[in-house]
């Protein structure tokens, strides 16, 4: 698959070259553990406290793996469009169905035919909300929630933080992306 860059990494077209394994707790988990090993390796003396602070990364991350699979567990929808194709990692693990409205990059403007699909998909599933991210423009979603009278919101693809984030640091902003979906996707 061809990639392109955008922000400073490759998004290539396939789930494979998809850069955004972060947005997943577990899979940030195994990243964390190899982390943890390779620095062992590289500084033995220090392995026990790249232990100590692998082991207090991982269970934050498997404690916000909870509360995204419990607070997605009750939803009227699972179909979220966003203006970035950065969230297939997370709705891979939770079960959801991520549909961008221009793929790769967030600024693209879709095809007639794309924004036609995504008529007939946000209104055969139930879809309430179009995303949108902070790193950039708004104007494609606000102008698809528009036609399709949804609301817009912020699901944030964690690839700067900014004061415009809905938090200071990666949990805070997971939080307030899984607040998103959980309005979006009217978990009960």
């Amino acid at each position: 698959d061809e990639g392109h860059e955008h922000g400073g990494h490759d998004h290539g077209d396939s789930a494979a070259a998809d850069p955004h394994i972060w947005l997943d707790p577990v899979k940030y988990a195994e990243v964390a553990k190899g982390v943890n090993k390779t620095l062992a390796e590289a500084d033995p003396d220090h392995k026990a406290d790249y232990q100590k602070n692998t082991d207090a990364l991982v269970k934050k991350l498997g404690d916000l793996d909870t509360a995204y699979r419990d607070g997605l567990k009750n939803r009227a929808s699972e179909t979220f469009i966003t203006t970035h194709a950065a969230f297939g990692y997370l709705a891979e693990r939770y079960g959801l169905v991520e549909e961008a409205i221009g793929g790769i990059d967030p600024e693209a403007e879709p095809s007639a035919a794309r924004v036609k699909e995504l008529h007939k998909l946000a209104k055969d599933h139930g879809v309430s909300t179009v995303f949108f991210e902070t790193l950039a423009s708004p104007a494609t979603a606000k102008t698809l929630a528009g036609d399709l009278k949804l609301k817009t919101d912020v699901l944030d693809p964690l690839e700067g933080i900014t004061d415009k984030s809905k938090g200071h640091d990666y949990f805070e902003v997971m939080t307030s992306n899984l607040k998103a979906l959980q309005t979006a996707l009217g978990t009960k």
